[in-house]
């Protein structure tokens, strides 16, 4: 089923811990799921970027929404396409992040471990894909 998608990155404007982290996913996870928006969502040296994907008012709600959020800032949209084919159909918010190893986050059920998250950007769309690793190699 072909979706909408885009592709952000932001600055965090607050000191990021696990738990801000966590309160973070545990949010999005449910609220994408109710609203069958799919995605991924990358955490590294301070910055956000984040894949998501689904109907398009829906999406660019929820865009809206994000772009409000205190906690981040210089959003840049990297990427946008419609009509396509999801990325992540299956996870309603798949994570992954750099920094925080040990912490209780690497056991939720939607942590991606980062060498997986590499893997699976270089096997999405080209651009998707080239995005992604512009950002793990920053």
């Amino acid at each position: 089923m072909s979706c909408y998608q885009i592709v952000y990155k932001s600055r965090a404007t607050c000191e990021i811990t696990p738990d801000v982290l966590d309160d973070i996913l545990v949010k999005s996870n449910s609220k994408n799921y109710r609203l069958k928006i799919s995605g991924l969502l990358v955490y590294k040296n301070n910055h956000f970027m984040q894949l998501l994907e689904g109907d398009e008012e829906e999406v660019k709600n929820l865009l809206a929404v994000i772009q409000g959020d205190q906690r981040h800032t210089d959003i840049e949209i990297v990427y946008t396409a419609d009509g396509v084919e999801r990325c992540m159909p299956t996870w309603a918010m798949g994570f992954s992040m750099f920094g925080f190893a040990d912490s209780v986050l690497s056991n939720r059920t939607f942590h991606i471990p980062m060498d997986k998250t590499e893997e699976l950007c270089e096997s999405m769309q080209q651009d998707i894909g080239l995005a992604f690793s512009q950002f793990f190699a920053s």
